[in-house]
């Protein structure tokens, strides 16, 4: 049986932050190293963050946006945006579908749920029968299953209307 393909970790130690002035009581990713303002407690459960050799590259924008909406950012949640959701997107942005969503929303969101579930049972195929990395479907179920939690909860069939 092939084995997994997956992405190469390197591990990036934490770094003492040294500008507070914009940055106090929390962590924060610059350039894929994780930084720490004074006054974070249990910090030293930190002590090494798995990162890939292409992140960080993001993470300032997205600890930015996460505290704009008020959140306070975390080492995960930025992972989490940043390498999850951020290629979702990228996703729907490339790949040509309508600027404003007529795409998904045409069906409803049972259809919606229908698609993340085929993904899913993708994913399920190639990854825990056949043991390969399965990104795609993945990245493509969390987009369906937006698609699902965007959508019209009044209108479960979209466009295509009740099959009965």
């Amino acid at each position: 049986m092939e084995q997994p393909v997956m992405p190469d970790p390197t591990y990036t130690p934490i770094k003492m932050c040294s500008d507070t002035s914009n940055h106090v009581n929390h962590q924060w990713l610059f350039g894929g190293q994780y930084f720490r303002c004074p006054g974070i407690k249990n910090i030293s459960s930190l002590d090494k963050i798995k990162l890939s050799s292409d992140l960080g590259k993001y993470d300032d924008a997205a600890f930015d946006f996460m505290t704009k909406c008020g959140l306070e950012p975390t080492p995960d949640a930025i992972g989490q945006l940043t390498e999850v959701f951020l290629p979702c997107l990228r996703i729907m942005c490339e790949r040509g579908y309508d600027p404003e969503g007529k795409t998904w929303r045409s069906h409803g969101w049972r259809g919606n749920l229908f698609y993340f579930l085929a993904k899913a049972g993708r994913a399920k195929q190639k990854a825990w029968i056949r043991g390969r990395y399965d990104e795609d479907s993945i990245r493509d179920a969390i987009n369906y299953g937006g698609f699902y939690l965007r959508c019209n909860r009044e209108d479960p069939w979209g466009e295509y209307g009740d099959p009965e």
